[in-house]
């Protein structure tokens, strides 16, 4: 659930979502997918 929510990241593998790689993105960019395209309750 850590890394579908982008809480953490993988050690190994590539993690795309629509396109974009999570590991370039900032952390105020995976808070706005974790909550407009996941919607995940922490």
């Amino acid at each position: 659930m850590n890394i579908i929510g982008y809480l953490d990241v993988s050690d190994e593998g590539l993690y795309v979502l629509e396109g974009k790689q999570i590991h370039s993105l900032k952390v105020s960019q995976l808070a706005e997918i974790r909550n407009r395209k996941i919607g995940l309750v922490i």
